[in-house]
C-alpha cells in the first residue's frame, strides 16, 4: 500500500474506473485468505495424524501433496514454456520448475501467478518437518512467527525491499502462521458469535482499502492492521467451521 496506489485510486475514481482498483485491493485479501486457509487445513491434517499415531509420516505427506499438485503444475509449465519460450530466459524456467518463482522478480507475466504456488510448496517443505521435530513447542513457534514477521517486514521496508519482503515469504509468513495456529487451537476455542463475526467481516472489507502513504501509516499497517486482518480471516474461518 503506498501513496502512489492511493493517487491512482483517486484518479480512477474520478474517471469511473475505480472498480478495477478495488478489485486489485481485494485480490490481495483473497490471496491472504488462501494462505490462512492453507495453513489451517494442512496443520489440521498433521495434528490429527500426530494425535492418532504419535508421529507425522513425512513421506506419506509429501507423496500426497505431490500427486495433487505436481501433475497439473508440470503440464501447465511445460506447455507455457514451449508456447512462449522466446519470452523466457533459462533462469525463469528453472525457477518455475524448482518452485522458487517467488524469488524470480524478472519472471514473465505467463509465470506471474506461480509465486504463490512456490510459497505454498516452500511452506509444505518447511512446516511439517518443523512440526514433527518440535511438536511440543508448536504454539511458541507459531506465536513467535506472527510476532516476528512484522518486525522482519519493517526492517525490509526500511532497506527498500519491494513489498517489505524477500521472495514474498516474510509477507505471507504471518498469514500462514495464523492459519496454522487456528489448526492447532480450533478444538479448544470458544464459539465466534455473530457480532464478533460481523466485526471481523468489516475488518476484512475495510482494512485492505487503507493506503499507507507515510512511514507511520506503513508501521500501522505492518504492526496493527495486517495482524488484525489475519486474525479476522482466521476468526471467520472458525465461525464457518463451528456453525456450518
Amino acid at each position: 500500500r503506498s501513496s502512489a496506489a492511493s493517487d491512482v485510486y483517486m484518479r480512477l475514481a474520478k474517471s469511473g474506473h475505480a472498480p478495477q482498483v478495488l478489485w486489485d485491493y481485494y485480490a490481495n485479501t483473497g490471496v491472504r485468505m488462501f494462505f490462512v486457509l492453507s495453513g489451517f487445513l494442512i496443520t489440521k491434517i498433521l495434528v490429527r495424524e500426530q494425535d492418532r499415531t504419535s508421529t507425522i509420516n513425512l513421506h506419506t505427506f509429501y507423496v500426497r501433496r505431490a500427486y495433487r499438485i505436481f501433475p497439473a503444475a508440470f503440464v501447465f509449465m511445460l506447455v507455457m514454456t514451449l508456447a512462449y519460450w522466446r519470452q523466457f530466459r533459462w533462469y525463469n524456467i528453472a525457477a518455475a520448475f524448482l518452485y522458487v518463482a517467488n524469488f524470480d522478480y524478472s519472471r514473465p507475466w505467463i509465470f506471474g501467478h506461480l509465486w504463490s504456488l512456490s510459497v505454498e510448496e516452500q511452506f509444505y517443505f518447511l512446516w511439517p518437518s518443523v512440526l514433527k521435530r518440535w511438536y511440543k513447542h508448536r504454539l511458541a513457534i507459531l506465536l513467535g512467527t506472527m510476532a516476528l514477521a512484522p518486525v522482519g517486514q519493517a526492517i525490509l521496508y526500511s532497506l527498500k525491499f519491494r513489498g517489505g519482503s524477500i521472495g514474498d515469504f516474510p509477507g505471507v509468513a504471518a498469514n500462514l502462521a495464523a492459519g496454522c495456529l487456528l489448526g492447532v487451537l480450533a478444538p479448544r476455542l470458544p464459539s465466534i458469535k455473530r457480532p464478533l463475526a460481523v466485526l471481523m467481516l468489516l475488518a476484512m472489507a475495510l482494512i485492505p482499502l487503507y493506503a499507507a502513504n507515510t512511514r507511520a501509516g506503513t508501521l500501522l499497517v505492518v504492526f496493527i492492521l495486517d495482524p488484525f486482518l489475519n486474525l479476522s480471516i482466521a476468526g471467520i474461518m472458525l465461525h464457518v467451521v463451528q456453525f456450518a
